[in-house]
């Protein structure tokens, strides 16, 4: 029998204790820490990546010829968080309470977000997207840094119906030539996303489900 207390998407419960009476204790542990590792990163004159994003109107719809992913950090105030995919490529960036939307090939996909340049305070979702969906990822804490995690009508905590109201935050997408400076500044971003698999790698079956997009998730 599971004694884990149950998870939510936004808290990501990845380090446990398994005495239940305690869990109290460690979910203010966690959420201290959390906040120190957004404290840390905001020391010094600036982030160490910048701010690469404008205001964007796309819309929130599904396409014809891509798989549409949605992006919000509804509640955490990560600064400069890039979204890459598996090969590197920025596909866009949430800068504190905000949201993206992106058009991706259908098929195989990987999305990593990081919070300027820290890897291990990085994570990552995969799986498949078919043409024509939508598809909810959401950016909150994790023990030591963000979490990056689908959001699906399976998802606890009530988010997939409080999704609407999650997204009433600036909408951002790249602008242009901001975009190559701030990929430059992230530095060896292969060795980033490898840090980044190891974290996903150490997830045990329940939280990596969590991180696990289905063609049937889309809306």
């Amino acid at each position: 029998m599971n004694n884990k207390p149950q998870g939510s998407n936004r808290s990501r419960k990845v380090l446990y204790l398994k005495d239940d009476n305690h869990w109290h204790l460690q979910r203010l542990a966690r959420v201290s820490l959390a906040l120190a590792f957004v404290g840390a990163l905001a020391m010094g004159c600036g982030p160490s990546v910048i701010n690469a994003t404008r205001a964007s109107t796309i819309p929130v719809a599904a396409t014809s010829d891509s798989a549409t992913l949605v992006i919000y950090q509804p509640r955490v105030k990560f600064r400069s968080v890039s979204l890459l995919d598996g090969t590197g490529t920025m596909l866009g960036q949430l800068d504190e309470r905000s949201h993206t939307v992106l058009h991706v090939p259908a098929g195989p996909v990987k999305v990593y977000a990081l919070p300027e340049k820290s890897a291990k305070g990085g994570d990552r979702v995969e799986g498949v997207v078919a043409v024509g969906k939508i598809y909810y990822l959401t950016v909150g804490f994790r023990w030591g840094g963000l979490s990056l995690s689908t959001v699906t009508p399976r998802t606890g905590d009530n988010a997939w119906a409080e999704k609407a109201q999650d997204l009433d935050n600036p909408q951002l997408e790249l602008d242009g030539e901001k975009a190559k400076v701030a990929h430059d500044q992230l530095g060896d971003v292969k060795s980033l996303l490898s840090t980044i698999d190891e974290h996903f790698n150490d997830l045990d079956a329940e939280h990596k489900a969590e991180h696990v997009i289905r063609p049937e998730d889309g809306i």
